[in-house]
């Protein structure tokens, strides 16, 4: 028989046991899980759901800096009146608020949890007593029907759990503590440590409005930097897709140019074609790895966002309850994704330049990538030393995806950025002087200004060359006197 809750059915079971939680407890990334199935660790192993974009099931991972110690009261009582409807929706239920065990007839809202299921002889009176008379009593027959789930569970009035033997709406909780961060009932407020004043203490329906209101802004805040996500993953298979093209273009392009050749340098060919295909793999993987990245973003930020929709639609105290995880968890989402790199390297690029002066001694031609300056290499440390005040030279090559050394790059000074700064403050960052060599090489000049431990970077088109960020130590200008000294007073020793 279908029950008001039962459409939380779902959210309120646990993924690990696949039982109505137990002792729930919820983490910062909004999971919830019994409190015997969390791991010792607090790691969390709930399966994300799928979105429109994602092919695949990612698990959350999250590890939280800390297990909750609090039992989250919001779920549990909702899996306790889940229990209770699912009970009285049996029709094998006996009344529970009175001893002579007749079969329930209905169902009351307002009632203690031990008492709700109502012979018909409870019912009757139940109506008719002056402190139950206005207690809202839903046949068993009828619970499935849509009336009676329209009254649904959010109207129930939520009692304090510290004093549920207090009178009715006595122990309603009505109030919340802003100290505290938890909600209150009169008998609350008028006790310590609420009762000096020095708690702010406002209307629990008011806050909840703040609470909603809040979290709507900070999810439409959220939304453009999903919606980027989304796109980005879209522009990832779509240079999938023109990269695929590309090396199939270029494959035709080189056996064509074979075909005008004699047999005696098929080798050639197939060398020419590996390295083609070493591209193509190497690349195809980058952007594997780059929708890999952004499908388990995705399915993490949907995640998000299906939980908080969830908690909007479910009862306002629970709303409430999850006002802090809810916060905490957006805004850890939004300051960890709002400037994530959506940027996408022109991955979709093979060349092949053939050798039109080709003869038997030559190469039939060549096939590169484009710049990677995550393959460039900054080259000469073994041979300087860095001493304050004087100027060091090193050596900058471009260098496509596999490593090869670009002879025709068009790579100016102007795309270059070399930098240099004390170990831990980058604040006092200062330029270094790039020069062009030609063939794909560059000279990179730095003058050191202090001495200690420094930071060298270089970047081609604001992107880092391999192993950069350098470490160096920068020795005083007394190292280089007494060098000197040393070689006229000693010179078989240099």
């Amino acid at each position: 028989m279908s029950t008001p809750l039962e459409k939380h059915r779902s959210r309120l079971t646990c993924c690990k046991c696949k039982k109505l939680y137990k002792d729930p407890k919820t983490l910062g990334c909004l999971h919830t899980f019994c409190s015997e199935c969390l791991n010792a660790d607090g790691a969390c192993t709930h399966p994300l759901a799928k979105t429109k974009l994602t092919e695949q099931r990612f698990t959350c991972g999250e590890t939280p800096s800390k297990i909750p110690e609090r039992i989250d009261q919001a779920v549990k009582n909702l899996v306790e009146l889940l229990q209770q409807e699912d009970s009285a929706a049996s029709g094998e239920a006996k009344c529970t608020f009175c001893t002579e065990g007749n079969n329930a007839v209905a169902f009351c809202r307002d009632c203690e949890r031990e008492v709700q299921l109502l012979c018909q002889g409870c019912k009757d009176s139940h109506g008719k007593q002056r402190l139950t008379v206005k207690h809202q009593v839903v046949l068993l027959s009828e619970l499935r029907s849509s009336q009676a789930n329209a009254v649904g569970v959010q109207q129930r009035p939520w009692v304090c759990p510290h004093h549920e033997k207090e009178p009715e709406k006595v122990n309603e909780v009505s109030l919340y503590c802003f100290e505290c961060q938890d909600t209150l009932c009169v008998m609350c407020a008028v006790t310590e440590p609420h009762s000096n004043n020095k708690h702010k203490i406002k209307s629990a329906k008011d806050v909840i409005a703040e609470v909603r209101a809040k979290l709507k802004e900070k999810v439409e805040a959220f939304t453009p930097v999903w919606e980027k996500f989304s796109t980005t993953i879209e522009e990832i298979k779509g240079t999938t897709e023109r990269l695929m093209k590309c090396k199939e273009d270029k494959d035709k392009k080189i056996k064509e140019r074979f075909q005008a050749i004699i047999q005696e340098i098929t080798k050639q060919r197939d060398t020419l074609l590996t390295r083609n295909q070493a591209i193509f793999e190497k690349k195809k993987c980058i952007l594997q790895d780059q929708l890999e990245a952004f499908y388990g973003v995705d399915a993490k930020v949907n995640d998000t966002l299906t939980a908080t929709a969830n908690i909007f639609e479910g009862i306002d105290m629970e709303v409430l309850q999850s006002k802090e995880r809810l916060e905490t968890r957006l805004d850890q989402l939004y300051n960890n994704y709002k400037d994530y790199p959506c940027d996408l390297k022109d991955n979709d690029i093979i060349i092949f330049e053939p050798n039109e002066d080709f003869n038997f001694s030559d190469s039939i031609g060549t096939v590169y990538s484009d710049l990677h300056p995550e393959e460039s290499t900054l080259e000469g440390f073994e041979n300087v030393q860095f001493i304050k005040g004087k100027k060091v030279e090193l050596s900058l090559t471009c260098r496509d995806i596999l490593g090869t050394q670009l002879l025709n790059s068009d790579v100016g000074e102007q795309h270059i950025q070399a930098a240099m700064y004390p170990a831990g403050q980058e604040a006092q960052i200062y330029d270094g002087e790039v020069k062009i060599m030609g063939e794909g090489r560059f000279k990179i000049f730095f003058t050191p200004r202090a001495i200690g431990s420094h930071m060298l970077k270089v970047t081609i088109n604001q992107r880092l060359v391999k192993n950069s960020r350098f470490q160096v130590l920068v020795s005083p200008q007394i190292l280089k006197l007494y060098q000197r000294t040393k070689r006229m007073c000693f010179p078989g020793s240099f």
